[in-house]
């Protein structure tokens, strides 16, 4: 039984692994279909194309043979139905291979494909060179402009064909006289000129070079582009990161400025309502298709007081100066709490009182803290009045009073002082608020008291004795139970002890 089990396992271990050795069989003996020789005749072309003829050999390296191969380029097709056997070769002719202008002088792919596969071969044409060809081009650095803007042409010319190229000649209606005269130019040689003009009008320019090679004279004239006079138009808007501050706060302000125009503006300047230079001699680039060119400007300011925030965008339009402004942001500022020039301290003597009715002394100093006088100061308390009054009181000057005051029972006595800054403002101290009474405490400057310190400690003892006492009634009720349970297992001993000898003797 045991070797029938075992004999089974194997053989269907050995189903498994046929298959994966299979595969890696044909994977080793896979091979693919490739060209050799590829050769294009002719090899090169003039930059504006042609046709061609593809030869080669294609090489069956695979380890079966091949019934079918397409070979394309473009819209050209080779079918080729004859078997290629494993191993083996055959070579093909491809006419008719169209290259087109921008094919010429780039690396090119032939593709390969039969039923078990694909694959590429690469050449190349190459640009065949004229007798005579130039290269002329014209560059401008704006095609719109305000009226009276300069512009830059730049103009390039090179000799791409395989003989000198003499007596050349460029001009263009746009520029006074002639941009080149008479200029020699051997194979390869370039040169470029640039030539700059103001526009006034919109103005054509159609760049014309007239040149002569092998004794014929030949002409190549640009397209016409035309520079345009454009009306600038810019717009501007802002926001802020806060509406409402503190005074002395610091607020952002985030001022983009859009172009809408095809022209190029310079020398802006960006300025607030309150006539503060935010950037100046700025520039921003024409708008051209649908994306708006902008510039974007942050602004932070310590804000003192509210103010309908507007930023201002000058620049020049036609030569006038114009402005854009944006919309008005309302920043609500919060004033500062100016804090008093007033200083009370008061101090009482005795500092407590046991008994009542007491004499009691109050020392009173007020004193100005600010850089201006003080006139008018009065220090008064609700139930004494006006304890006393000072005509003026110079800047950081003080001046110190007394009041004898009979105090018939606790109570809290609450002093306040005011006065006049030099505006006639009224200025007021904080009040200042004295206990007397039998639980006082000692105070300098006297503030309201806390609760007595001294009753909160007598309080807390009293509760720990409570608590020491009846941890020592509840030990000795438990002292108690625990002797009343060992007299009771001694009584049950006993009286097992008696009856045990008469047990024995039944």
């Amino acid at each position: 039984m045991f070797m029938r089990k075992g004999a089974a396992l194997l053989l269907a271990l050995c189903m498994m692994l046929f298959p994966i050795a299979a595969h890696l069989q044909t994977a080793e003996a896979a091979g693919t279909l490739s060209i050799e020789d590829l050769t294009a005749a002719p090899g090169s072309l003039p930059a504006s194309g042609g046709t061609i003829t593809l030869t080669g050999t294609l090489k069956n390296s695979t380890d079966a043979d091949i019934d079918s191969v397409m070979l394309e380029f473009g819209e050209a097709k080779l079918e080729i139905y004859e078997t290629i056997p494993a191993g083996g070769s055959k070579p093909f002719s491809m006419p008719g291979v169209k290259i087109s202008a921008g094919e010429v002088d780039r690396d090119l792919a032939l593709s390969i494909t039969w039923p078990e596969g694909a694959n590429t071969a690469a050449f190349y044409i190459a640009k065949s060179k004229n007798a005579a060809e130039l290269a002329f081009t014209r560059t401008m650095d704006n095609r719109v402009v305000q009226k009276g803007s300069e512009v830059t042409l730049t103009y390039t010319v090179k000799n791409e064909g395989a003989e000198t190229l003499t007596g050349l000649t460029v001009t263009d209606p746009c520029i006074t006289g002639a941009v080149m005269t008479n200029v020699s130019l051997a194979p390869g040689e370039s040169k470029q000129v640039s030539k700059k003009i103001v526009v006034v009008q919109d103005v054509a320019s159609v760049p014309k070079a007239v040149f002569t090679a092998g004794g014929k004279t030949q002409t190549k004239t640009l397209e016409a582009n035309t520079i345009a006079i454009g009306t600038p138009k810019l717009t501007v808007t802002a926001t802020a990161d806060k509406t409402a501050a503190n005074e002395g706060d610091f607020v952002t302000f985030t001022i983009v400025v859009s172009n809408e125009s095809a022209v190029g503006v310079t020398g802006i300047e960006i300025r607030d309502e309150l006539g503060t230079v935010i950037r100046s001699d700025a520039n921003i680039a024409a708008t051209t298709g649908s994306t708006v060119k902008t510039l974007t400007v942050t602004h932070q300011t310590a804000v003192q007081a509210s103010r309908a925030a507007v930023f201002y965008v000058n620049y020049r339009s036609e030569g006038e100066l114009v402005a854009a402004e944006s919309a008005p942001i309302s920043i609500v500022v919060t004033p500062a709490v100016q804090s008093s020039p007033l200083k009370l301290t008061v101090s009482a003597s005795p500092v407590t009182v046991s008994e009542y009715p007491a004499q009691v002394t109050f020392t009173i100093t007020v004193q100005n803290i600010g850089a201006s006088p003080l006139s008018n100061v009065q220090i008064t308390e609700p139930t004494l009045g006006q304890v006393g009054s000072l005509p003026t009181l110079a800047a950081n000057g003080k001046q110190t009073m007394s009041k004898i005051v009979t105090v018939e029972q606790a109570r809290a006595y609450q002093f306040t002082a005011s006065a006049l800054d030099p505006l006639g403002t009224a200025v007021m101290n904080a009040s200042v608020s004295v206990n007397m009474g039998s639980a006082t405490g000692t105070p300098d400057v006297i503030e309201k008291q806390e609760s007595d310190s001294l009753s909160t400690l007598f309080v807390v003892m009293i509760v720990i004795v409570v608590l020491i006492v009846l941890a020592g009634v509840v030990l000795v009720i438990l002292m108690i139970q625990e002797k009343r349970a060992r007299r009771s297992r001694r009584g049950r001993s006993g009286r097992s002890s008696d009856f045990e000898p008469s047990r024995r003797k039944r």
